[in-house]
């Protein structure tokens, strides 16, 4: 081994050997910028970066066992909920049927209470454009830029939806031209898009629908 290799050996061992006037234990409260030690040479820094490497291990060793542990937790999760969650919605749905058959009795009626909750309905009423180009055209004849947002020219259902006459409705007919009956034996009718002026929208339909919600408590012993 020559000199120089004597030489770069002895400070490669420098370099790699710990910092004897490091920093001492660096508590939690402790901050850089506070911290009275200095790095004051390369020796220094070159320990710095390797314990700096060295936590950044720790870190990513953390975060990889946190990982794992999610993971693991999210299926077990998702196994244990999933005979419970299929139990709950087979209920949501049999609930809903009561109510329904209760309905077509009694179509005014909206929810049943009972000791241990309500099964309730709500109507939702939604616009649906269908053919937009007939909307637009009709929009735009009949100069009402409410119902037009622009640039591009598009389709506004709520701006529609809020000009629309709630009470306006049509008698509904089978294939044959009679008329449909609910079950309860009155009229079947269903909303038609007409304006509080009375004009009758073209392009569109409104679709209303009941939304079904269930507010329910347990006791002990029921699951």
């Amino acid at each position: 081994m020559t000199t120089d290799d004597t030489e770069l050996a002895k400070s490669l061992y420098e370099a790699l050997a710990p910092a004897e006037d490091g920093p001492d234990e660096i508590g939690p409260d402790d901050t850089a910028e506070q911290h009275p030690w200095r790095i004051t040479d390369d020796r220094q820094a070159t320990w710095a970066l390797r314990k700096y490497a060295a936590y950044l291990a720790k870190v990513a060793e953390v975060d990889r066992l946190r990982s794992v542990e999610l993971d693991k937790l999210d299926q077990w999760a998702e196994a244990a909920k999933a005979s419970p969650a299929r139990q709950a919605q087979f209920m949501f749905v049999k609930l809903v049927q009561y109510l329904r058959d209760r309905q077509a009795a009694d179509p005014k009626l909206r929810r049943v209470l009972l000791p241990s909750g309500i099964v309730k309905a709500t109507k939702s009423t939604k616009l649906v454009v269908d053919d937009a180009d007939v909307l637009l055209e009709w929009a735009e004849a009949q100069g009402i830029e409410d119902y037009v947002k622009r640039p591009p020219a598009e389709a506004r259902p709520g701006e529609i939806k809020k000009a629309l006459n709630p009470e306006a409705v049509e008698q509904v007919y089978d294939a044959d031209g009679d008329p449909v009956t609910a079950p309860n034996g009155e009229p079947l009718t269903r909303r038609v898009p007409v304006t509080r002026d009375g004009d009758l929208v073209p392009g569109v339909r409104v679709v209303v629908a009941d939304n079904y919600t269930i507010e329910a408590s347990a006791l002990p012993g029921d699951e």
